[in-house]
């Protein structure tokens, strides 16, 4: 199983091929959900293993255009940085943020949603899979 930053409790530093790393891609309806005023993005994740080989978070990134300036998102080791250049400056502007920016989708949270999804009975809503198996989880 996967834990969220919250749970890690041991700094990370190997990769591991056991663990894929990951591509999300998202694509958002609503307007109030752009990020940097994209619709559609994606966020690539690269398992990182604790040192007892228990837990694995995901490092993550992800660049965003707006105009002239390009901005960066990363997460190591559950720590956020967003970087920000644009074609006047020549030195790019970095800040922390909070480990998993309410701004963007919380992809350790997903993969631990992902994790720990159930199968579902039934859905009221008539979606039909075609594996036959539905299965639900919770973010």
């Amino acid at each position: 199983r996967i834990q969220t930053p919250h749970q890690q409790k041991n700094s990370q530093n190997e990769t591991t091929p056991d663990w894929p790393s990951l591509r999300f891609h998202f694509s958002f309806k609503r307007k109030s959900t752009n990020v940097y005023g994209h619709n559609e993005f994606d966020m690539i994740a690269e398992p990182t293993v604790s040192k007892d080989g228990a837990r694995v978070l995901y490092d993550v990134f992800a660049t965003f255009a707006k105009g002239s300036t390009t901005f960066n998102y990363t997460l190591v080791d559950g720590t956020a940085y967003l970087s920000s250049s644009s074609g006047t400056t020549t030195a790019p502007m970095t800040k922390c943020l909070e480990s998993e920016s309410s701004s963007l989708p919380p992809i350790n949270n997903i993969v631990a949603a992902l994790n720990g999804a159930t199968e579902a009975s039934s859905d009221p809503h008539g979606v039909q899979c075609s594996t036959g198996r539905l299965y639900k989880a919770s973010v």
